[in-house]
């Protein structure tokens, strides 16, 4: 704790002098999970404090910047807006998303600036999510994903065949699901990871908002792995990558990747794991959930107990109305 605490404070770099001790403290250090991960980011990222555009500020916390106020705003709320309209994503030269992309999607440079529009109602079954090209579109509810025109149910056979699930692009046991256009890969094969090293400013502030954010971004801690841009090199810390790292993967029908007798499902900490379930999984019209360790189908919407210290909603999902609920 002595040698954390100092290193937290001085706010300069871990250099490579202390990569094995560090690790060798994570080894040993027989606390929470939280701890652990700090000491493997504190290294791997070789943290300098930084300082960070206000749309990249906002967006670190999962919010919009908005230029008429200079502040960060929660998403699809009313914020600085008049009655009957919320804050979405931006559109139009240089500011906003571009339809042209820049190398990640649709995404382009300016994005991730926060404008007023008038509110979206979505049918039953839908709920309202920002549209990455700009606005608001309706998507499918939590624990849903959209495939072949319609929202099914994540994990449960739905409409795939006989020994299939629907389960998000490229899912492995084991490790968190990476955003769409990103994939889990160690640190030192990571050329955005490296980027977002080199061009940490020393001198700023904002620490806490980019640990958070790496952790977040965390794939897997025991490989030192993360989730790393397939198309672009840029800083993980780029508004385009801030807004790629919380789009959904597809979903896709693949074969079931657990053992016979068991389900795959992603927990409250985001990592891949297999479990026993009930029957009723398989074709499942609700949300699949975990119950004492085994996964059921629940047929109402059940709310995420409220998070407490510690807790957080993931990279793609935050608080609201009493809930996680997914950004895109």
């Amino acid at each position: 704790g002595y040698v954390l605490g100092r290193l937290y404070k001085a706010g300069g770099i871990i250099t490579g002098d202390t990569h094995r001790t560090v690790f060798k403290l994570t080894d040993i250090m027989n606390q929470n999970q939280k701890l652990k991960m700090m000491l493997f980011i504190l290294f791997e990222a070789t943290l300098v404090s930084s300082e960070l555009s206000p749309t990249s500020a906002c967006l670190m916390k999962k919010e919009l910047f908005h230029e008429d106020t200079l502040t960060c705003f929660p998403p699809l709320e009313r914020g600085p807006c008049k009655e009957g309209e919320w804050l979405v994503l931006g559109t139009g030269s240089g500011r906003g998303v571009l339809g042209t992309g820049s190398g990640i999607g649709v995404l382009g440079t300016g994005s991730g600036i926060g404008v007023c529009r008038p509110q979206l109602v979505c049918k039953p079954g839908e709920r309202p999510v920002l549209d990455p090209t700009g606005g608001a579109v309706c998507g499918c509810a939590e624990g849903q994903e959209r495939y072949v025109g319609s929202c099914e149910t994540l994990y449960s056979q739905s409409v795939c065949g006989e020994g299939e699930v629907l389960l998000p692009d490229n899912l492995s046991i084991g490790q968190q699901t990476c955003a769409r256009e990103f994939s889990c890969k160690k640190t030192k094969n990571c050329p955005a990871f490296k980027t977002t090293k080199t061009q940490l400013a020393r001198g700023g502030g904002r620490r806490k908002e980019q640990l958070a954010f790496l952790q977040e971004m965390v794939c897997s801690k025991e490989s030192r792995s993360i989730c790393c841009p397939d198309f672009n090199r840029e800083s993980l810390l780029t508004p385009d990558n801030l807004i790629q790292s919380m789009i959904p993967k597809k979903a896709f029908c693949a074969k079931n990747p657990c053992p016979p007798g068991k389900w795959p499902w992603v927990g409250d900490d985001g990592i891949s794991k297999c479990f026993y379930r009930e029957g009723s999984v398989e074709n499942c019209k609700g949300n699949v959930i975990e119950e004492d360790g085994v996964l059921i189908c629940a047929m109402i919407d059940i709310k995420s107990a409220a998070p407490i210290f510690g807790q957080k909603c993931g990279r793609r999902r935050r608080w609201q109305y009493g809930r996680c609920v997914r950004i895109f």
